[in-house]
């Protein structure tokens, strides 16, 4: 089986959300619709949980670049992108956060996806690669819910 590099240019973030709940802050980003040889017609998103952020207030973070542990290492964030009928685990590298605007956040990602933990056909007995790349997305953050 011959492997080769995952198109990336084809994963465009549409504007997703940032929002703390008892595990720590979690990121929903929607992508763009988008078609692979094997698989028209992708439309998913990338799902990032546990994230670690030095407050709870992301206003305070604006400028900051924060890097997190490797995937293997304890309080690592988890995540995953659906694509051709399998979850791919995705790692948050680094996230560097932009200033506050209202309730968004312009925010730079260093993400890496694993496309090996469970194959994703590129075609012809070739499969795509685990690659990485970085992303310059806007989030909105969402309120915890509330009792009454």
């Amino acid at each position: 089986m011959r492997t080769i590099k995952f198109p990336m240019q084809l994963l465009r973030p549409r504007e997703g959300t940032i929002s703390l709940n008892q595990f720590g802050w979690s990121i929903e980003l929607p992508l763009e619709p988008f078609t692979l040889p094997n698989h028209p017609d992708i439309e998913t998103k990338m799902l990032i949980d546990c994230i670690a952020l030095p407050s709870d207030d992301i206003a305070e973070l604006a400028g900051q670049l924060l890097k997190f542990p490797k995937p293997s290492e304890a309080d690592a964030p988890e995540g995953s992108v659906y694509i051709g009928y399998h979850h791919h685990p995705v790692d948050l590298l680094a996230l560097q956060f932009g200033p506050m605007l209202g309730d968004r956040v312009d925010v730079r990602l260093a993400l890496g996806i694993a496309f090996s933990f469970e194959g994703l056909s590129a075609g012809d007995g070739i499969e795509y690669g685990d690659t990485g790349g970085e992303f310059q997305v806007t989030l909105v953050r969402l309120q915890a819910p509330t009792r009454h």
